[in-house]
């Protein structure tokens, strides 16, 4: 029996009050596959914006092995600069609106997609006391030869950029989620780990980053590769994972963030 519980099922089947979120706290599900929330028909000309950059997103860099990105700024990723961090959401959420226009609303779509598993609890975006916002979600791209190494999400709640958002959230865990835009042509998959973020030895563990090389491989692994217009919502706060080398000759790139309750369990967040 394999430690990750994963179901696969499409959006249309989803029930309009199910209470999935809990479900993944409880510990009686890890992983959700939903295929079918975006017409993968109306994907391919945002890829083809985002190769170009159309709406003009500003980029952060990975480490320079990794051969890879996203648009936008993620707030574990701001050093604390929580202003700029508002700053950087605000431009990516109207760009992102310009990226979507002729298709369905990404925020739209992904928030009544989340309400869906929430349980009846709203499904926000984090605010800052000054009436900022978080951001829901940034681009990632992966070109032919990037990856992304082994992380997991827990490990950012213990960097500066987590400062506020700790004093909100229930920082027990928290979900990642991912919209396939387009997926590699070869490669690219999510291989997620038995290894959980609880039981990293110190010594694998500096500066808000686990370092679990090369003794990953001799955990458990399971290797999911959702298709264009599929959204991945898994464990990804306690549960190890990577993202395989992209193959191919096409970008391989996906939008998305993380999801988790709030302190006191009455709603849930999404940010990044």
């Amino acid at each position: 029996m394999s430690f990750f519980k994963l179901e696969d099922l499409r959006y249309d089947e989803l029930a309009p009050d199910g209470d999935d979120l809990q479900r993944f706290y409880r510990g009686e599900l890890n992983g959700l596959v939903i295929r079918g929330v975006f017409d993968p028909a109306e994907l391919e000309p945002i890829a083809e914006r985002l190769d170009d950059n159309t709406p003009g997103f500003e980029k952060t860099l990975f480490p320079e092995e990794f051969k890879a990105g996203f648009f936008g700024l993620a707030v574990d990723m701001s050093e604390g600069d929580l202003k700029r961090y508002a700053e950087s959401a605000a431009r990516f959420r109207q760009n992102c609106r310009t990226l979507f226009e002729g298709a369905s609303d990404f925020e739209r779509r992904t928030f009544e997609m989340l309400g869906k598993l929430s349980g009846g609890r709203p499904v926000e975006v984090p605010e800052f006391d000054d009436g900022g916002t978080y951001t829901p979600a940034t681009i990632r791209w992966l070109p032919p030869g990037g990856y992304i190494r082994t992380h997991c999400g827990n490990e950012c709640m213990t960097r500066p950029g987590y400062s506020h958002l700790n004093r909100l959230i229930d920082n027990t865990d928290q979900l990642s989620y991912f919209l396939t835009i387009r997926p590699a042509d070869t490669g690219g998959e999510l291989v997620v780990y038995s290894l959980t973020f609880d039981e990293v030895e110190p010594s694998q563990f500096s500066y808000g980053h686990t370092d679990v090389e090369p003794s990953i491989e001799n955990y458990d692994s399971v290797t999911i590769k959702p298709d264009a217009g599929d959204v991945i919502l898994f464990d990804g706060g306690r549960y190890l994972h990577r993202v395989s080398p992209v193959g191919g000759a096409r970008t391989r790139w996906t939008i998305g963030g993380f999801v988790g309750f709030s302190q006191g369990g009455e709603r849930n967040y999404v940010w990044n």
